[in-house]
Formats: structure tokens, C-alpha cells, sequence
């Protein structure tokens, strides 16, 4: 490769025109920096800082030295101070001199067309706020016989499998319904399922046909029944509605034929 290099390129120079044990050396010439480096990384930075320091301090003697032409700065007297005229502050309207427009009260959104075939009862809204004490309850929803029954028979559920209702829920504290005086309205299923959620036997009872009167208002409209639907027909915690949604799916309570008789 030097050989044809050599005989490819000429100089005008012969004299100084480098030999073939020049091109050798050159190509010998091995960079060995990442090898200090990483032979001894802060003995290496340490070096190449007191040398860097060196060279700052040479190039710092050498332009302090007399006789090179350095351009010298000559102190120039401060100008003298003058007074700056004030500015006339304008006078700035005051409150009673603004009119504020009046912002024109916001529409009411109406609500979903499930709530209007329901025809829940809607409370009216007051100017003040509800005096409920800090801290108080919010009133339990465990009024089930005012409620139409629209739910699917206990006896679809698979026999002897007091599981078939299943929730996942955080609370390992399962609400104990032995002393409850309606869990005999509840399947086996049913009692485990509100016992997860910790709810009562008629909170559950109240959920549930609020769940399935919802189901059947989906249907006569022809809407998808979601669980957004469920949290919205119950008056319980959304996250226990969702549960509640979502262990009727699996069971299949909310297919059409359960409904057909109410059409």
C-alpha cells in the first residue's frame, strides 16, 4: 500500500519528499490517551488539569509582558447625574366607574334519555348550600320496595356455587350479613357479593334493581347498557356499581330474553 502511495503521487520537492521508513512511522503511531485513561481515570484528569493550569499561566505571563503592544484603558470621568423629569401618572378609573357586564347564566345540560324514562326524583336545587354537619353521612339507599323489580330469577345462577357472583375488591374485611333481616331475599351468591362490597342486604337490593330498571330502559331505546350507566342509575359508591356491573355480565344477567316480558 506505501509502495503504490509512493509511486501514485509526486512531489515537486524530492528533497522533502517523506521515504517508505517515514510512511512506516507515521503508521505506527498508536494514540494510547483511552489507555492512561482508563488505566488510572483521576490520575490521568489530574495531569491533564495541572497542564491545562500551566498553560493558562504561561499565556497569562507572556501577555503581561512589557513591551507588547496591549491596548491600555484609560478611566473615563462618570457622566454627571441628571435628574430624570417624572412621568404624570394617569389617574385610573376607579370600581364604581366600571361597568361589569352580567354573564348570562350557563343552560342546564340535560340529562341522559335513561334518566327521563325513569323518571327518578329530581331535587330541587337551592341558592344555599345543604346544612349537612361535617362529617355526617350520606343517608343509605335501603328503601327496595319503592323500586320496581326488573331483575332476572336467582335460579339462573349456577346451583351450588355460592361463588358465581364474584367481585375483586381491595378490602380484605368481608361485612358480615348473618344477623341481616333481609338476607333471605339474597341468593348465596348474592349475600357473598354484597358481603365483599359491604353492603347491606337492602342497599344491595336497592343497587340491584336500580342496575336492572336502567338494563331494561337501554333496551326499549335501543341503547348499549355500559357501566357508566350502572354508576349513574345507583346511588352508591361507583366503584362498588362497577363491581356490581361487571358480576352481572359474567352471569349473563343482562341479555335481552330477561327482559322480553317487560317490552
Amino acid at each position: 500500500m506505501i509502495s503504490r502511495h509512493i509511486a501514485t503521487h509526486r512531489f515537486k520537492n524530492t528533497v522533502a519528499a517523506p521515504t517508505r521508513d517515514e510512511y512506516l512511522l507515521a503508521l505506527s503511531c498508536v494514540s494510547t490517551v483511552g489507555q492512561q485513561y482508563n488505566r488510572n481515570p483521576g490520575a490521568y484528569l489530574k495531569r491533564a488539569r495541572e497542564e491545562s493550569e500551566q498553560q493558562y499561566w504561561k499565556a497569562k505571563r507572556l501577555c503581561g509582558k512589557p513591551g507588547d503592544k496591549t491596548t491600555s484603558h484609560v478611566a473615563i470621568a462618570p457622566a454627571p447625574a441628571q435628574k430624570q423629569p417624572r412621568r404624570a401618572i394617569k389617574a385610573t378609573p376607579t370600581s364604581a366607574s366600571i361597568q361589569r357586564v352580567k354573564r348570562t347564566p350557563k343552560a342546564t345540560p340535560q340529562g341522559s334519555p335513561i334518566d327521563k324514562l325513569i323518571n327518578y326524583p329530581v331535587k330541587a336545587r337551592s341558592h344555599t348550600p345543604e346544612s349537612r354537619p361535617q362529617g355526617a353521612k350520606r343517608p343509605e339507599d335501603v328503601d327496595y320496595g319503592s323500586l320496581p323489580d326488573y331483575s332476572p330469577p336467582a335460579s339462573t345462577l349456577p346451583p351450588g356455587n355460592p361463588k358465581s357472583l364474584k367481585a375483586d375488591w381491595p378490602s380484605p374485611n368481608v361485612l358480615n350479613l348473618t344477623n341481616d333481616p333481609d338476607r333471605h331475599l339474597l341468593h348465596e351468591a348474592e349475600l357473598n357479593l354484597a358481603g365483599t362490597l359491604r353492603l347491606s342486604c337492602a342497599t344491595y337490593l336497592c343497587s340491584k334493581r336500580r342496575i336492572f330498571g336502567a338494563r331494561l330502559q337501554a333496551l326499549r331505546i335501543g341503547k348499549e347498557f355500559r357501566k357508566t350507566d350502572a354508576q349513574q342509575a345507583c346511588k352508591i359508591d361507583v366503584n362498588k356499581a362497577s363491581k356490581l356491573w361487571t358480576a352481572y355480565d359474567k352471569v349473563g344477567w343482562f341479555n335481552p330474553r330477561f327482559f322480553q316480558q317487560y317490552l
